[in-house]
């Protein structure tokens, strides 16, 4: 039914977010969004100038719900923090290290689940730890208008926790004005 699918794309979002802490450059966000099938919120916090170097240090608290009864019949939820620094290796070169702890759980699993679904356990821990290099030529991180980034991370889950893997994520992004005030990316 069509209004199903319109009442899904509902979304509401919330969020306050203060990019100069008390006048130090710090980065605080909290964040709260939801939908008929999804319900998060996020509180993030950046240091840019760590122990008083050029490294920037943070940290994440995260949860997350999600309801797939009408596609796959089950619901997960997702619970963790993060902690993140990273400092510059060159002018456009910079090194990212993150550590995340999650408690990810799948229940309300009912008959029509695939049997993957089925047979995943109902909770496990992850631990990772993950780097990132990040070469970045955009006029403005935050407002980009031309330029482009390559990124490349790399994970590994298993250090502690229920998990183990190893993930490498590659990303890149073009900006380029077209048109006075317009930008392709």
């Amino acid at each position: 039914d069509y209004r199903d699918a319109l009442s899904a794309l509902d979304l509401g979002d919330v969020s306050i977010t203060e990019r100069n802490l008390l006048g130090k450059g710090q980065f605080l966000r909290l964040k709260l969004s939801g939908s008929q099938s999804r319900m998060q919120a996020d509180l993030s916090f950046t240091e840019p100038r760590f122990l008083d170097r050029n490294i920037s240090a943070g940290f994440d608290l995260f949860r997350i719900e999600r309801d797939f009864k009408n596609e796959s019949d089950y619901k997960s939820r997702s619970t963790g923090f993060g902690l993140r620094m990273g400092y510059a290796l060159t002018e456009h070169l910079t090194q990212n290290w993150r550590y995340r702890l999650s408690y990810d759980e799948i229940f309300d699993v009912g008959a029509n689940a695939s049997l993957i679904i089925q047979a995943q356990p109902s909770h496990q821990l992850t631990s990772l730890v993950g780097t990132e290099l990040l070469y970045d030529r955009r006029d403005d991180r935050q407002d980009p208008t031309d330029g482009y980034y390559v990124r490349l991370g790399l994970d590994f889950a298993g250090v502690g926790g229920d998990t183990q893997f190893v993930r490498t994520r590659i990303g890149a992004g073009y900006y380029y004005p077209f048109w006075e005030g317009w930008v392709a990316s």
